[in-house]
This record gives C-alpha cells, sequence and structure tokens, in this order.
C-alpha cells in the first residue's frame, strides 16, 4: 500500500496539483479583490449639531460600501474625470442655500449720476459676500464667498464602529437643505505570493524525539482565509545526525484575524 501511494505522488504530478491549487486561489483572490458591491440604501437622516463656536454642524450617518447617488450621475462624472479605468470611491452632493441680510457698504455716482450700491458682509472665517446693484440699468452683481468643511469620520459605541459625514461652515448662513453620498472603500493590493524561510526545533516531551527542521515555503495568496503552499527543506535528527530532504505540498487555514 505504501509503495502504491509513493508511486502515485511523483515530483511531477505533485507539481500539477500545486499548479491547479496555484490557478483556482489565485483567480479566487483577483475576484474578491476587484469585486466592489455598492449598496443603494435609503438616505439617512441628517442630524443638526452647533459647536462651541455657534458654528452649524450637518453630520449624517453612512456605512462603508454604500449609495445614495444614482449610477447615471457616477457614470458622468467619470466621463468628465476623462481618466483611464477611472475609479471613483468618494462623492459627496450637497444641495445647500444661504440667506442673509446685507447693509450698505458703499453708494457711488457714475458719470451720468447713476447711482450704484455696494452692499458687504464679513464673515468669521475671513469670507465676503458682496452684491453691488446699478441703478442705470437695474442689474445686480453677488460675489459671495464660501468655504466648506466636508469630513469623514468614525466613532466607536459600545464596540461598534459608527461612521459619519460632518458638513460645516463658519458662514452662519449657510443651509444645508439635502446630501447625497457614495462611500466605497479602498481595498489595499493583495499579495499574489509570498516566499518564506523558517527553520524550527522539536523535542518529544514523552519520547526520545529529537530533530531540527529548515524549510522554504511559499504561500499562495497568503491574504485569504485559505492558503496553499508548497515547499522543501530537510529534517536533521540530532540523536543519529542523519538529514533527509523533503519537499511538501499543504493547505494554510486562518482561523481568525484581530485587528487594531
Amino acid at each position: 500500500m505504501y509503495n502504491k501511494i509513493k508511486n502515485f505522488l511523483t515530483l511531477e504530478r505533485l507539481v500539477y496539483f500545486s499548479i491547479i491549487i496555484f490557478l483556482i486561489f489565485y483567480f479566487k483572490g483577483i475576484f474578491e479583490q476587484t469585486e466592489k458591491t455598492v449598496q443603494n440604501v435609503e438616505q439617512a437622516k441628517t442630524e443638526l449639531l452647533v459647536d462651541k463656536n455657534g458654528n452649524n454642524h450637518f453630520r449624517k450617518p453612512f456605512q462603508n460600501n454604500t449609495s445614495e447617488i444614482d449610477k447615471s450621475e457616477i457614470d458622468s462624472l467619470k466621463k468628465i474625470l476623462e481618466g483611464k479605468n477611472v475609479e471613483i470611491y468618494s462623492i459627496t452632493k450637497l444641495n445647500a442655500s444661504i440667506k442673509d441680510t446685507l447693509k450698505i457698504f458703499k453708494l457711488e455716482k457714475d458719470a451720468l449720476n447713476n447711482k450704484i450700491w455696494n452692499f458687504e458682509k464679513t464673515f468669521a472665517d475671513g469670507t465676503k459676500s458682496k452684491i453691488t446693484m446699478f441703478e442705470k440699468d437695474t442689474t445686480v452683481i453677488q460675489d459671495t464667498d464660501l468655504r466648506l468643511y466636508v469630513t469623514d469620520y468614525s466613532e466607536k459605541v459600545k464596540g461598534k464602529r459608527n461612521f459619519f459625514v460632518d458638513v460645516t461652515s463658519q458662514n452662519k448662513n449657510f443651509k444645508l437643505n439635502g446630501s447625497e453620498i457614495l462611500r466605497i472603500p479602498v481595498k489595499e493590493p493583495k499579495d499574489l505570493f509570498q516566499i518564506n524561510w523558517g527553520s524550527a526545533y522539536y523535542k518529544g516531551i514523552q519520547n526520545e524525539m529529537n530533530f531540527a527542521t529548515s524549510e522554504v515555503k511559499v504561500w499562495i495568496s497568503p491574504d485569504n482565509m485559505v492558503v496553499p503552499n508548497i515547499g522543501a527543506g530537510g529534517i536533521w535528527f540530532l540523536n543519529d545526525g542523519k538529514i533527509y530532504p523533503y519537499y511538501k505540498v499543504g493547505v494554510d487555514i486562518r482561523l481568525k484575524s484581530v485587528h487594531k
């Protein structure tokens, strides 16, 4: 029986078997890496918060891998970017307004004695809102600076990490009427394979087993849960000093990962 198994497991067959395992898990890893499942969800409610400086913060929860934006809009943005193989990972679409009251800053007259009214207001962040109105042709020119801060952040509550987008401006007349977001987490590239060298010493507890090993091992798609591997090395039996070379084909299974 042993001889039959030995004759069947020739080096050539083991190499073919290793190549098949490699191809299976390689393409499985590629599919897992490139797959981006975007979940369309109902728009979450926006919460209005006021900080100690009196600035309004519009905070909205979101989930990673979520989209509130129509696919047609995303496709049109890709065309505008005009890049090859463009992938969009984040979009924040805002529907906002500014309602304010401005006082006359300066009253002027042109060469024909037509009045020109200048309205101006400076906000806490240094931005300005200007309006110029001409008596001659009853036209109005508006020039309003607006500085927005759009911040993605996470907050861990009772072991669960919640994600939020925060929109704020030091212009207290800024009002957010609605928003739509798209968030796709950027996945780090996975290793195709890893080559590792290892050495170990083994000592029996209830017997006289006493040997050391040294081997080179190739892990295929090491970031996956199931990792096929091939290797070669030697076993040194310390009791009699004999060294036996070997080659191996195996599979490692990741049972648990712990992240920070």
